[in-house]
């Protein structure tokens, strides 16, 4: 309860992702554990992406206020728009992912991921590229991905951590320790 745990292993990489929502704060936490199964060495790249909706509903005159990129300094994919989120006003939110590991690509415009007619089961740029191709974006769709690059030995493993939420300032952007997500993972075990 509290929690999702999706496992699977393809060509030689066998992969376990775990969703949930921490007791505290306005964000979802994922962990992607990757295992090379395989006889060889192999570089793998972890990219989770979402959707956003810091734009609100499609509404092409108001994108000229919204505009993602990447924050050196956060480690950071952020978007940034204005909307109400049921609210009476309509407030600048910050919509961010993040990783607890030094991020080698990043995407924010939907177009240049997805591709203008293209699909979440293929984006166009790991089709074409095979990782991210570290877009910003300004008057079009936002979206959030990040990239790890990491190469393992046979039967090496590794850990990485995301977390994705809302912000009302770059500031407030949070960096997590893997201990500190696991802590939050048992705390959120706990209340349930």
């Amino acid at each position: 309860i509290g929690y999702s745990d999706i496992v699977e292993s393809y060509r030689g990489i066998h992969s376990e992702m775990r969703i949930f929502v921490p007791n505290e704060g306005k964000r979802e936490i994922i962990r992607v554990i990757v295992r090379n199964d395989a006889a060889e060495a192999k570089t793998i790249k972890v990219i989770p992406f979402c959707g956003t909706a810091i734009d609100c509903v499609y509404k092409p005159q108001g994108y000229e206020t919204d505009w993602g990129k990447f924050y050196e300094e956060k480690n950071s994919a952020v978007a940034t728009g204005f909307t109400s989120f049921g609210g009476e006003g309509v407030v600048k939110y910050y919509a961010y992912m993040t990783s607890n590991e030094t991020v080698t690509g990043y995407d924010t415009r939907k177009s240049a991921f997805v591709g203008i007619y293209g699909n979440k089961n293929e984006p166009k740029t790991l089709m074409e590229k095979g990782g991210c191709s570290n877009t910003d974006c300004i008057a079009e769709k936002l979206i959030l991905a990040v990239e790890n690059t990491v190469t393992l030995a046979p039967g090496e493993s590794k850990a990485f951590y995301y977390t994705m939420g809302v912000e009302s300032s770059i500031e407030e952007i949070p960096a997590f320790t893997a201990e500190e997500i696991e802590a939050q993972f048992a705390a959120m075990q706990a209340k349930y």
